[in-house]
């Protein structure tokens, strides 16, 4: 799964990542819903990801968090803002960079590229 692949590259990079680094983690919103008509498809497991490691790596004053951009917008600005110092109090967070638009299953279903529709 997805959640698997970014996993082992994260255990792959933690004996290079410094004690109070940040990492974030990338996922979509598009693909947290089922939609009707559309397979079901999930990127949970980043977000029980995200807040497992935030637990594992405490110690190392490491923060974890997740961006869940949805739609076209682009969640760098957000990227850079969890990656640095001035976040420092954020961690174990999945935060949606989607104009508001993750709740909106018709919203979801315009965006969603004709390969899913079952």
């Amino acid at each position: 799964s997805y959640a698997e692949g970014v996993s082992f590259a994260i255990q792959q990079l933690l004996s290079i990542i410094h004690n109070g680094a940040s990492i974030v983690v990338n996922r979509t919103t598009a693909l947290t819903k089922a939609i009707p008509g559309y397979s079901a498809m999930s990127s949970k497991g980043k977000v029980i990801l995200t807040k497992t490691l935030t637990h594992e790596l405490a110690a190392r004053n490491i923060r974890v968090n997740s961006v869940s951009a949805g739609g076209f917008f682009e969640p760098s600005t957000t990227i850079i803002f969890l990656a640095s110092d001035d976040s420092s109090y954020v961690t174990g967070i999945d935060l949606a960079v989607d104009g508001d638009k993750a709740d909106s299953s018709k919203a979801l279903t315009e965006r969603l590229p004709q390969q899913l529709k079952v």
